[in-house]
Parts: C-alpha cells; structure tokens; sequence
C-alpha cells in the first residue's frame, strides 16, 4: 500500500516536471502499481466499500462444483488450496481484495488528473493493463498462473488522441502488443531484429475487428507438472498440457465461465484439432516444453 503511495506521488512530480517542458520530444513513462497483490489488506474506507456480509462466495468453489482436472489439481495442490476456507473469511478476504481495487482505481485516478490538470492530456495517451489475474476462489482455485479468465484475462484500456472513444474491440489482444504500440505512439524507428516479433499495434487493433486472430499464453512453473499452452482462436479458448492429461476447451460466448469443458464431447473434436494445428504453427510443444 505504502509502495503504491510513493509510486503515485513521484508519478505525479514527474508529470508535473514534464509539463513545464518546452519539449516536442516523446516520452513514455511506465508507472507499475502493484496492487492488488497478496497480502490482501486494504485501506480501511476501501475495505469498508465491500461489506463482507454481501460478498458472494465464488463461483464453483466446492469440489462438488469445480472441474477436478488433474492439471488444475497440480496447480490446487501446490498452491495448498484443495481444501476449504470457512465461508466468512473467503468473503473477507474477497472485500479486502475489491479494497485494494478501489485503492489503485483511486491513485490511478489522480494520475489521470494530474494530466488533465498539466495540460498532458492533450497529446498524452494512456494504457492501462495488468501482467495477470486472480482467482479468488473460483473453482476452488486462488492465485494466477492457470489458464481460467479470471487468471489471464486481463483488463486492457487505452485512450488519448486518435483513439475512437468508448469503442470496444472483440478481438483477442495481449500483452505482447503494447510494444508495437508504444513504438507507433511515440514515431520510435522498428529495429531488424524486432520485425519478427509477434504483437500487432493497438492503435491499428482499435480501427477494426479482426475475427480470425490467434493468440497464445504459455505456463511452465507454479504446480505445473510440464507445459501448459492456451490458444485462444474467436469465441474458442484451447488448454493443452504436455503432461498425459486431456485437453480442455471452452466456447467463451456461450460459456464466458468457463464450467463446460467441451473438449470430451466428439461433436467438437474437429475444433480441438483446428486448435491443436495453430498451436502446432506457432510453437514446436514437445521442445517447448523440454
């Protein structure tokens, strides 16, 4: 909490700084907030925005509701969450969570108005994202680092200058298209050896949809037994494990939580396999994983 107050105010004496610049010359400034981030503990006038007693217990949590994967069963056991929190301090520690929300919402809120106020907003655009979500209970899970939305779907906003306002883009995006973005925004010359990399520029994402677009996370760590790959392809969402375990899939549209996994179903194989060959065209899985 502390660490996000310092960061905020020497976020804002930096703009304040810029400001009084007679400058054409384009600046980037990455301002890394760190909550919410366990330990879960929020300023008291933010906790108390989330009333314990009113906060649902998450969704699938019991096991006789959540999907008993062994890949998710790694990941519970080694984050020694296969057992049961009393429900009161799951509520809890879920308004201490939405707390600690509030208390970034309210810090990026007087970045926005130091822009606002400096003139910056002008000519200055803005990106606001996260490396990674939180579970937070649901299917039994907590932390980041398994493939369900709540853990990779991670919010991506951008606004400023050239940038259609209150537009919102189906298509798939990821963290790995910020860098072409910041290169676009700010006329920074494309070097030889960054042409290959696979990001495609937000700016040129905002003008139009684009249905057919793949995209690809990768986990190898925290409780994973070998590789776990996602693709996401439109409204289809692919799990992989190299380890013996089945594959999962996911429609998002009709199923946005995730509680059906399809991929057991022979009516949708033609689709694991559409999956499986574009995960194929992007990586070699088995050397990947090795």
């Amino acid at each position: 909490l502390q660490y996000d107050n310092d960061i905020t105010k020497k976020t804002i004496e930096w703009l304040e700084k810029q400001a009084t610049k007679n400058s054409d010359q384009p600046w980037t400034l990455f301002v890394s907030l760190v909550c919410p981030h366990p330990p879960w503990v929020a300023p008291e006038r933010f906790f108390n925005l989330y009333p314990a007693e009113e906060i649902p217990l998450p969704l699938a949590y019991s096991e006789t509701e959540r999907s008993m994967h062994p890949g998710l069963e790694d990941f519970r056991r080694f984050f020694g969450v296969q057992g049961y929190f009393e429900d009161d301090v799951l509520k809890k520690v879920t308004s201490a969570y939405y707390g600690m929300i509030s208390y970034l919402d309210d810090n990026i809120g007087k970045l926005l108005d130091t822009l606002e106020k400096t003139g910056l907003s002008r000519n200055t655009r803005v990106i606001y994202s996260s490396d990674h979500g939180e579970s937070m209970g649901q299917k039994g899970m907590f932390s980041k680092c398994n493939m369900y939305e709540e853990s990779v779907g991670v919010p991506l906003i951008m606004s400023g200058p050239g940038i259609p306002s209150g537009k919102e883009v189906a298509t798939p995006v990821q963290l790995l298209d910020v860098f072409p973005t910041i290169l676009e925004a700010t006329g920074a010359q494309i070097i030889d050896e960054d042409r290959e990399l696979p990001g495609t520029s937000l700016m040129q994402l905002a003008e139009g949809d684009e249905p057919d677009r793949v995209i690809f996370s990768e986990q190898h760590s925290a409780g994973a037994k070998s590789a776990v790959y996602l693709l996401r392809r439109g409204d289809w969402k692919y799990v992989r494990y190299m380890e013996d375990y089945p594959p999962q899939l996911f429609n998002i549209a009709s199923d946005p939580n995730e509680l059906h996994d399809l991929s057991g179903d022979p009516t949708y194989q033609d689709e694991c396999d559409r999956c499986e060959a574009a995960l194929r065209d992007l990586i070699d899985p088995e050397s990947v994983d090795q």
